[in-house]
């Protein structure tokens, strides 16, 4: 039953949505609107982050203007500030479609007259405060003893039992049983209410969030690494359809210039089409200050390249997530500091982060290499390819033709790479193939004991029962001291200077 509902709603409310000024509707819309139509009593645990007070609207929108037209509403709340949203989004939903609905506010106006000229007619749907609602109902200036539908929504410090008390008067005057539906936010709700609810629906954000979120954290030295990190995380993890949050000013314009000369194709939000899914850009670049919903139709993947706290700009960002591409990435690039304050607004959204090494340069150029024979595996004519071969054969000297492919794959990937500077060191490492060691975990062990940037590490050499590290000569001398003899993959190792061939016997 409730899945024909939810395939017959589909259309119907992404049309409501769209009528109302909203870009589509939120995951917890989906999931709790079925649920309000076949007349369920609700508890759902959510923020208005993810558009709770709408999703009431909407509901009540389908409702009234359908087989329960004749039925009567009653909002109530203990927050002026929701109330006030609702004030605004009533008129957004009930006036943007063709059966107009007859509602009203209480609780907003100082005037109490004025409020009573308006519970004098008809009314359909009336949201107020608990306390603005039992007093018009004293006043003999409204009668709510015929509601069918009771909605409460609860602010997050509903510390005081005021509220309580409030609705339980209020549920006491309605002479039949209404559906109720009871909105939380990270509080449980007073047993004395739930026992208002004839067997509930219980909803909380396992029932809505997407369970496929790959969410990682960057950890960079300072802001001046987060470019470098941006473009190797880009390239290793080969994303696209990425949204970029950054602090607005002049970043993303100066965002967009080194993203695009590194060969990353960008477009800034708000400044072109909606539709950039089908756009041939890579990358859209945001701010906290843009209209994401009105700016963005869709995207496969989202990274804040500026840590933000906001949390209803984290789930608008969340929710434009594409719903039919699979195994979307959240990526945030951050200091230290950075990474402690997110562990702390992710655990509010109820996500956990997996913490990572920025990509090195060379795993990034790596990753393109295998796109790029991959690319020719699979989609390039080999017609076209013989053309350029054959010209490349002519005019390149064989002696050459390395160099000329590696000079156009340097082009092609925008490296800034050089060699390393002469004022370097090789290390020998008493570790090997043997010990399943790669390049990574040595660059890896060795930044993070000595508190040293990757960029101060040079090549890695990885034979069977050894390695030779280059790394910058100022760190080399306190390279040897802190890890000579420690524990490295279960064994303790060797660090010295490594010999030259000449002093090898």
């Amino acid at each position: 039953m409730l899945n024909k509902i939810r395939d017959s709603l589909e259309k119907t409310l992404y049309e409501y949505c769209e009528e109302s000024g909203f870009l589509r509707p939120t995951p917890f819309q989906k999931t709790i609107i079925p649920y309000f139509l076949q007349g369920k009593d609700i508890i759902a645990d959510v923020s208005d982050s993810h558009g709770r007070s709408a999703s009431v609207l909407i509901a009540l929108a389908l409702m009234l203007t359908g087989a329960d037209v004749k039925k009567k509403a009653l909002i109530i709340t203990n927050s002026e500030d929701v109330l006030k949203k609702i004030a605004v989004e009533m008129r957004k939903v009930f006036h943007s479609h063709k059966a107009e609905i007859s509602f009203t506010v209480a609780g907003l106006e100082n005037n109490i007259k004025k409020e009573f000229r308006q519970l004098a007619k008809p009314l359909q749907v009336l949201a107020g405060s608990s306390v603005r609602v039992i007093d018009h109902f004293r006043r003999e200036n409204l009668s709510i003893n015929n509601v069918d539908i009771l909605v409460i929504l609860r602010k997050e410090d509903d510390s005081d039992g005021g509220f309580e008390k409030d609705l339980l008067f209020i549920h006491s005057k309605i002479i039949k049983k209404p559906q109720t539906i009871i909105y939380n936010w990270g509080r449980e709700t007073p047993q004395e209410l739930s026992n208002l609810l004839q067997r509930p629906v219980i909803l909380s954000a396992e029932n809505w969030q997407r369970n496929d979120i790959q969410t990682t954290f960057y950890v960079v030295e300072d802001s001046r690494h987060k470019l470098k990190a941006l473009t190797n995380i880009l390239t290793e993890l080969g994303l696209t359809k990425t949204l970029i949050i950054t602090k607005p000013g002049s970043a993303p314009a100066a965002l967009e210039k080194n993203l695009s000369s590194l060969g990353f194709s960008c477009i800034h939000s708000g400044s072109h089409s909606r539709n950039f899914i089908d756009s041939p850009a890579d990358c859209c670049i945001a701010t906290t200050k843009s209209n994401l919903e009105k700016e963005i139709d869709s995207i496969y993947n989202l990274l804040y390249y500026d840590i933000q706290e906001d949390k209803i700009l984290h789930q608008k960002a969340l929710s434009l997530l594409h719903e039919g591409h699979e195994n979307p990435n959240l990526i945030l690039i951050g200091t230290k500091e950075e990474l402690e304050m997110t562990d702390k607004s992710l655990e509010a959204n109820r996500m956990t982060v997996k913490r990572e090494e920025n990509p090195t340069e060379k795993e990034a150029l790596e990753e393109s290499i295998k796109k790029i024979i991959s690319a020719i595996k699979e989609d390039a004519d080999p017609e076209e390819l013989n053309f350029f071969k054959g010209l490349i054969k002519k005019h390149v000297p064989l002696t050459l033709r390395m160099y000329f492919c590696a000079y156009l794959f340097k082009q092609f990937s925008g490296s800034k790479h050089t060699k390393p500077s002469k004022d370097m060191q090789t290390l020998f490492v008493s570790v090997g193939k043997n010990r399943s060691i790669f390049p990574r975990d040595l660059a890896k062990f060795f930044s993070t004991a000595l508190n040293i940037n990757q960029e101060e590490i040079g090549s890695i050499k990885i034979l069977d029962n050894y390695s030779f590290i280059e790394i910058a000569t100022s760190h080399a001398q306190k390279a040897i001291d802190q890890l000579d003899g420690k524990d490295f993959k279960g064994r303790k190792i060797t660090v010295n200077h490594a010999r030259k061939k000449e002093e090898k016997s």
